[in-house]
């Protein structure tokens, strides 16, 4: 069995400690920024890399230092994403212009994700839900004309 990538309760029990010295160093590199300086990796490096040089803190914030490495090792750019773009593409094409933002989510989230197939999609259950909506909007509009 694999551990966790985080350990939650130690997250908690150095939250304060990260607080405390994480407004300090944002201060420190807002202040340096605002003189001009640039830094070649990007201001997240800088901060992540000023805050766990300072002695103690390495220790005190390590979860939330953990925390940095792995978000910064996240790829932006992946094959799942492709996949997403590549379906939208597919699902909204000169024949479906018209898909709001919505239901083009909806779309794409049940294509990519596999969620139903036409075997196995519950057609009674949709139609009756758009049903109800219909009907639900139908008395909206009324109101709206008395």
């Amino acid at each position: 069995m694999l551990s966790p990538l985080i350990d939650v309760a130690k997250l908690r029990e150095q939250r304060s400690a990260y607080m405390l010295e994480a407004k300090e160093r944002a201060e420190v590199l807002c202040a340096a920024l605002d003189r001009g300086a640039t830094y070649p990796k990007g201001t997240f490096t800088a901060f992540w890399t000023d805050l766990t040089r300072v002695p103690g803190v390495a220790d005190s914030c390590s979860e939330y230092a953990r925390l940095a490495r792995l978000a910064a090792t996240i790829v932006p750019g992946s094959v799942e994403a492709e996949r997403a773009f590549s379906t939208m593409s597919y699902i909204k094409n000169k024949q479906r212009n018209r898909l709001k933002q919505p239901h083009l989510s909806a779309c794409v989230r049940m294509k990519v994700q596999d969620w139903y197939s036409v075997s196995n999609f519950p057609y009674a259950g949709a139609l009756q839900h758009w049903q109800n909506t219909v009907q639900y909007r139908h008395a909206e509009y009324e109101e709206a004309d008395a």
